[in-house]
C-alpha cells in the first residue's frame, strides 16, 4: 500500500485543474484510481499473459490521463514496476525501455515542459530496473532455499541410514 501514494496528485487534480474542479472531475478522477487500485492489487497475484494484460491496462490510464492531469505519469512508473517481475529479465528490461520510450513519444506529441517529462521517464526506468534486480534476487533465494532444503533431506536420509548400518553391524555381531 505505501507504494500507492504516488497516485495522491492524480487523485487531487480537481484542487489545481480547475476545468475538473466540479462533481463529473471528482467522480472521473476517484473512478479511475479505484479502477487503477484493483488492477494494482491483482498484479501482486498474477503472472504471465494476465500480468502483461494489466501493465497495458495501466499503460493505457497513462496514455489517457496523461494530456489532462500531470500526476498521471505515475501510471507508467506502476506499469513498468509490474513489469520487472516478468522472466526472463532481459525480455523485462526490453518492456521497460519501451515504456520509457512511449513516455517520451507522448511527451514529445504533447509538448511537455521538460520537467515534466523528465520525472515520469526517469522513475519509469529505475523502480522497472530495480523491480527486475529484486525480482532476480528474489528468484535466486528461492532456489538456494530449495537446495538448502535438499542437502537437509539428504543429511537425514544419510544418517538415518548410518544408523541402520551400525545398527545392523551391533544385532550381526551380537548374533554371531
Amino acid at each position: 500500500w505505501a507504494w500507492t501514494v504516488y497516485l495522491i496528485p492524480f487523485l487531487l487534480t480537481p484542487l489545481y485543474a480547475s476545468r475538473y474542479a466540479n462533481a463529473r472531475g471528482w467522480f472521473l478522477f476517484s473512478a479511475a484510481t479505484i479502477f487503477f487500485l484493483a488492477i494494482y492489487l491483482r498484479s501482486y497475484w498474477v503472472r504471465g499473459r494476465e500480468l502483461y494484460l494489466l501493465a497495458a491496462v495501466t499503460m493505457a490510464l497513462g496514455l489517457a490521463f496523461w494530456p489532462i492531469a500531470y500526476g498521471a505519469g505515475a501510471f507508467f512508473i506502476y506499469a513498468a514496476g509490474m513489469i520487472g517481475t516478468i522472466e526472463p529479465p532481459r525480455r523485462a528490461f526490453q518492456l521497460v525501455a519501451g515504456i520509457a520510450a512511449i513516455v517520451l513519444l507522448q511527451a514529445w506529441i504533447l509538448d511537455r515542459p521538460w520537467f515534466n517529462a523528465a520525472w515520469p521517464f526517469f522513475f519509469t526506468i529505475l523502480v522497472g530496473a530495480i523491480n527486475v534486480h529484486f525480482s532476480q534476487v528474489n528468484r535466486g533465494n528461492a532456489r538456494l532455499r530449495l537446495a538448502q532444503s535438499e542437502i537437509e533431506h539428504l543429511a537425514k536420509v544419510a544418517e538415518r541410514e548410518r544408523i541402520a548400518r551400525d545398527l545392523h553391524d551391533v544385532v550381526d555381531h551380537t548374533l554371531s
